[in-house]
């Protein structure tokens, strides 16, 4: 009840937009009437439609789990009512019931992979049923800093390189790229950084030199790691 009665009705006319990619906001959105697209910009100023979101789902849960910037941009297709609930509200609220929070963290994830996936050239073409299939098979870790993704070197049994068909995808945070110059292990040069929406296929720098490289945190990070089998039963 404290929920409803903190919150207030928005009403949007047909391609109106209620949050702003690269905007700041932490309060969420439940659609009760009509339809919201999500799209983010890509090159050239052109858009890439996200997700179709009815009566029911909500939007702005990015903003208001993380505090970063809103990652699309949210737009009315039809005339469109949405019930906005303060940051502050729904924080007690997944203080309170634990559950709530996990709900959402989970739903963050798999939009946040099914936008990076409909931006990459190996899943253009691919049906939005198999990606959704392919974001149920994919477990998204948390990565404390200073952590390793996985290594360059792949001697011996207890080799750290994933196998060549997974991919590891930065859903949120930040890594530093960096490759041995030398026979000790701490004998590296950091050759990039990558962020959010950036990835790696069996190890690979595919955004780099392609070459083989270890990957560790400088941040609390969120990754997301295709399995083999799941790529393989795909493509």
């Amino acid at each position: 009840l404290h929920m409803l009665a903190a919150s207030r009705p928005v009403t949007l006319a047909a391609g109106e937009v209620l949050l702003h990619e690269g905007e700041y906001g932490r309060d969420l959105y439940l659609i009760l009437e009509g339809r919201l697209e999500l799209a983010a910009a890509v090159i050239d100023n052109a858009e890439l439609l996200v997700a179709i979101l009815r009566r029911g789902e909500y939007a702005g849960e990015d903003g208001m789990l993380t505090g970063h910037p809103y990652k699309a941009s949210a737009r009315a297709q039809v005339s469109t009512l949405v019930m906005q609930a303060p940051e502050q509200v729904m924080q007690r609220l997944m203080e309170i019931v634990p559950s709530v929070r996990n709900h959402f963290e989970s739903f963050n994830n798999a939009r946040s992979l099914q936008s990076i996936l409909k931006r990459m050239a190996l899943f253009q073409g691919v049906s939005d049923a198999d990606i959704q299939w392919l974001i149920q098979q994919t477990p998204v870790k948390q990565y404390e800093r200073g952590q390793q993704l996985f290594a360059q070197d792949e001697q011996g049994v207890q080799s750290r390189r994933p196998s060549r068909e997974t991919l590891h995808i930065l859903l949120e945070g930040f890594v530093k790229v960096a490759r041995r110059t030398g026979q000790n292990p701490g004998d590296e040069r950091i050759i990039a950084y990558r962020q959010g929406g950036d990835y790696f296929a069996g190890g690979l720098d595919l955004l780099g030199d392609g070459q083989a490289v270890t990957v560790s945190t400088i941040n609390r990070c969120r990754v997301a790691e295709v399995p083999r089998h799941t790529l393989l039963a795909l493509f």
